[in-house]
């Protein structure tokens, strides 16, 4: 379970910024899971509230939103989503568009307390 993995790198990120604003704790952690980064949403999100235990995110609120694929064609410009690599473009039917969204694990925004 690779989620485990995830969750001890985005406690590590977190809690330095936490740290480098003056903060004594995380209350609310808010991320954005794309549906094709491979992640498994409520393992991350038990993995998070486990390991955080005894870190700056002890008891934070843990939100995750998940972000649809998104395409951009590579013949007029346009962002349209689609359900694999080779759905056509919905504005003029080309193949292959480029993924622009759907496949990032960012962390969107911290609510921190003051220490």
């Amino acid at each position: 379970m690779h989620e485990m993995g995830l969750a001890a790198e985005i406690i590590r990120v977190v809690s330095e910024e936490a740290r480098a604003a003056g903060g004594a704790a995380v209350s609310v952690l808010r991320l954005r899971v794309g549906e094709w980064a491979g992640v498994e949403v409520e393992s991350l999100r038990f993995a998070l509230e486990a390991m955080g235990e005894d870190t700056l995110l002890a008891g934070c609120r843990v939100e995750i939103e998940t972000v649809a694929p998104l395409f951009r064609c590579g013949e007029c410009n346009a962002t349209y989503a689609g359900d694999g690599y080779f759905a056509a473009c919905a504005h003029c039917g080309a193949f292959g568009g480029e993924l622009v969204q759907g496949d990032e694990l960012t962390v969107a925004e911290l609510e921190v307390e003051e220490a």
